[in-house]
């Protein structure tokens, strides 16, 4: 449900988990049976999973169950655990079923999932009840994951203590944003080639379209999976001023796994404390209502001066190159990462101080950034602000308005809780404000992160409750899954770690 944080998060990596064959919303094209949910195909529930079957329903083989709520904790459990070390923290702890947080929870669960399945269709998977993980968390947060092990989706939500903490939340505020959590698990958006499946872009020409409704635009398409693709390694923020900081993507996570073991390490307490001192102040530059990065004064030479005192403070003796450290966090190796790289980046990285290849090659990727918004432009005659793509984010935020209205409560339900927990006061206010007059907010500078800015995802939830198009359910579901083609993906430089599997 909330982004995921921007800088800096120490963390090492796991091996990639097993995945599926590229499917789409729910797993159908082509309605099975809408009105009772069933998928008669002999695929069906044959012990393996597969996510484009011409059914509307998932696959009921794409998940694993629980058999109580204790066993559920216990595989959450079993995963935090592995996703701690990564962070270098503590395992978070579970709450009680007898707390009463955890008992409100588990029935708006309940009446949210009786909601749902009159209003999605779901075949065996209705015989089941998705079970329920309070997590202690100081953050506002809920959310789903795959087993780390099979690739298939748990189906179980977990919420954080702190959400259930916040004063204001009606029933139609938590519903919604336990139903738009559990839209990713039903939907198997935890499993990866469905997102890629489900995204397709498009120029919001006039006014916001519903992203369900478009067709996939190829120039929008090329041009966005271009940015998103060194985004992935760079951090979504094209800004030159910022320099070779890593912020955010692969090689902030390649720059952290060198830094984290010396952590303790006399010489880099001092390198260590600016780069947080960078990284904060960054950050306060990020504007909560479009996610941007506005650079109030000047940073580079305070970049630069950063990066030099880790590489020749902290890390002065350190001597593998960006290549061996690559191949160490994905266990391969340097071989066969040298065999990856093109020689463009080859000649950025070998024979260079670690610091000094990640530097270059966030220059390089931002530098390709900018050049991929300018032709965006140049080729559409749209400004690259006009580059929409919907996600599986998106999905989960509009499957929640029917099933609020089936209940019923405010369709607009998840709305209210971006308004009255996502967004502080200041930023809620200026939402509030920009949408009494009418106004569009805009869709947010990170194109990375498939939530959009939040303030958009407000107005968003708002006009399709207030249009009535999702509810009744429409009697052939396939006309709101109108699938992308398959995206060319840019080959990672590293593994995904578990935290990059969590949907929110």
């Amino acid at each position: 449900m909330m982004r995921s944080s921007l800088l800096f998060a120490l963390a090492a990596l796991t091996p990639a988990c097993a995945v599926f064959d590229g499917g789409d919303d729910g797993g159908g094209g082509k309605a099975d049976g809408f009105g009772d949910g069933t998928c008669d195909l002999p695929e069906y529930g044959d012990g393996v999973c597969q996510t484009d079957l011409a059914c509307a329903a998932p696959d009921i083989d794409c998940f694993i169950f629980f058999d109580s709520e204790e066993a559920a904790a216990t595989w959450f459990a079993g995963v935090e655990v592995k996703k701690a070390a990564q962070e270098f923290r503590d395992p978070r702890p579970t709450i009680p079923q007898s707390d009463p947080r955890f008992v409100r929870m588990r029935e708006l669960l309940h009446r949210g999932w009786e909601a749902y399945k009159q209003t999605n269709p779901l075949a065996d998977l209705a015989q089941h009840e998705p079970l329920l993980v309070v997590v202690e968390d100081p953050t506002v947060n809920a959310f789903v994951m795959p087993d780390p092990d099979s690739g298939k989706a748990g189906f179980a939500v977990m919420v954080h203590t702190t959400t259930l903490d916040t004063e204001g939340l009606d029933d139609a505020a938590m519903l919604g944003l336990v139903m738009h959590e559990l839209t990713h698990a039903v939907r198997l958006h935890v499993i990866p080639e469905v997102r890629e499946r489900i995204r397709r872009f498009y120029v919001a020409d006039d006014g916001e379209p519903f992203g369900f409704e478009q067709v996939d635009d190829p120039v929008a398409r090329q041009h966005g999976e271009t940015w998103r693709g060194l985004a992935s390694e760079a951090g979504a923020f094209s800004n030159e001023g910022i320099g070779g900081i890593p912020f955010g993507g692969q090689l902030s996570d390649i720059f952290t796994s060198v830094l984290g073991p010396h952590k303790d390490d006399p010489a880099c307490q001092q390198p260590l404390d600016d780069v947080r001192a960078l990284g904060n102040d960054l950050g306060a530059m990020v504007s909560p209502l479009d996610f941007g990065l506005h650079l109030d004064k000047p940073v580079r030479e305070r970049v630069d001066a950063v990066l030099a005192e880790v590489r020749d403070q902290c890390l002065a003796d350190f001597h593998d190159g960006f290549i061996e450290v690559v191949a160490g966090m994905a266990g391969v190796t340097p071989e066969q990462i040298r065999m990856t790289l093109t020689p463009e980046d080859l000649a950025m990285v070998d024979g260079v101080h670690v610091i000094d290849a990640i530097s270059a090659l966030a220059i390089d990727r931002r530098t390709k950034m900018r050049a991929a918004e300018a032709a965006f432009a140049d080729a559409s005659g749209y400004p690259w602000d006009r580059l929409r793509f919907y996600s599986t984010e998106e999905a989960a935020d509009d499957a929640t308005v029917p099933v609020l209205h089936q209940i019923p409560l405010d369709p607009q339900g998840v709305g209210a809780f971006f308004l009255g927990a996502l967004l502080d006061p200041d930023t809620s206010a200026t939402c509030s404000g920009i949408l009494a007059a009418g106004e569009t907010p805009p869709y947010g500078v990170d194109l990375f992160d498939e939530h959009h800015a939040t303030c958009w995802r407000v107005d968003h939830v708002r006009a399709l409750a207030e249009s009535g198009v999702l509810y009744p359910p429409a009697d052939d579901p396939s006309q709101y899954l109108r699938l992308a083609p398959p995206a060319p993906r840019r080959p990672r430089l590293i593994p995904p770690r578990i935290a990059d599997l969590i949907l929110y």
